[in-house]
């Protein structure tokens, strides 16, 4: 009888490994609902979901070497894997949309129900009792890797907290950014696309939670992954208040993107025909000023702020524009910072 060299069956447990896990990802980060944080995002667009992934890939790969060797060392293998990966991959795509968690689950445990299936292939030299006690041992095996893999993410959800801050942004949470600040977030903590929450907060129209940041701390001029900066992503979006104030921050008008483009461009591109105008009054006021803007009561001093006198001067901020109602009505909830 002939048997599969070791590390065919050991090469072969990887690549299983890795497959189910890049597919568990995949189909997971698909299937997320709009209320989660991550909702949007490329199912890798977190640089450490894969480096995460390789690592428990490979452990469950060795811990399932043993038994994947004594089920299909004298198995035909087309066959034999054929009918493994089924099982599984079928078990991912009917259970993950509806609960991630219980489609991890059942991956391992399907893996040892595969390899009992796989095993009772021909050569059929195993009893019924063989074929049960090894059908066992691959389900204890199942729920010992999966009992493993929930200590390592148990581990690991001490380092989510800082995304908390930015989910309770992007969602308009303020009642959550508040609790959060107050625990000690950090307020300049970044995702996988370098967006901080300030970025989310401007983009989203979140007017309150923007100047709670503004106050915990955050940079008014912070880039994201594109060089895109709060205001860029404010005036993109068609949040004017967000703008104005933003600019009274002391928000630089005049950043530009990777592409080249600054706040008022991106208006444009976008139609903000309001935000434009704004825009285009305000760089007219400062083109004036001059690089250096110097102070009538002190002679030679030099970068004082009148962006609060120009935003007065132009556009005041009325109440009807302080009301967070009417910018929250335009806020568009499922809408993600891109790349």
């Amino acid at each position: 009888m002939t048997h599969h060299h070791p590390l065919k069956l050991l090469a072969i447990c990887f690549v299983l490994s890795f497959v189910f896990a890049t597919m568990w990802v995949v189909v997971m980060t698909w299937t997320l609902p709009s209320t989660d944080g991550a909702y949007g995002m490329a199912p890798f667009g977190n640089p450490l979901v894969f480096p995460v992934m390789s690592i428990f890939a490979s452990i469950v790969a060795i811990i399932v070497y043993p038994f994947t060797y004594v089920a299909l060392r004298d198995r035909a293998l087309p066959r034999a894997l054929t009918i493994l990966t089924a099982i599984v991959i079928a078990e991912i795509l009917l259970v993950t949309p509806f609960n991630a968690f219980l489609g991890l689950l059942g991956s391992f445990v399907d893996y040892g129900i595969g390899l009992a299936k796989a095993h009772s292939l021909s050569p059929a030299r195993s009893s019924h009792v063989e074929r049960f006690q090894f059908s066992l041992r691959s389900l204890l095996v199942g729920v010992s890797v999966f009992a493993m893999f929930l200590g390592v993410m148990i581990f690991l959800k001490s380092f989510q907290q800082p995304y908390k801050l930015i989910e309770a942004a992007y969602q308009g949470d303020l009642v959550m950014v508040e609790h959060l600040l107050s625990s000690g977030a950090d307020v300049h903590a970044r995702d996988g696309w370098n967006s901080s929450a300030i970025m989310y907060a401007a983009s989203g129209g979140h007017f309150e939670i923007l100047k709670r940041l503004l106050a915990a701390g955050a940079h008014v001029d912070e880039r994201s992954r594109m060089h895109l900066t709060p205001l860029m992503w404010a005036a993109r979006n068609g949040h004017l208040l967000n703008v104005k104030y933003l600019l009274e921050k002391g928000a630089d008008v005049s950043a530009v993107d990777r592409d080249g483009k600054t706040a008022i461009d991106l208006a444009r591109d976008q139609g903000r025909t309001e935000i434009v105008n704004f825009l285009d009054h305000v760089a007219t006021i400062e083109k004036d000023k001059g690089s250096g803007v110097v102070d009538p009561s002190r002679k030679g001093s030099r970068n004082i702020s009148l962006w609060p006198k120009i935003v007065a001067s132009s556009f005041t901020l009325s109440s009807e524009y302080l009301s967070p109602r009417r910018e929250g009505a335009s806020v568009d909830k499922h809408q993600k910072i891109p790349t």
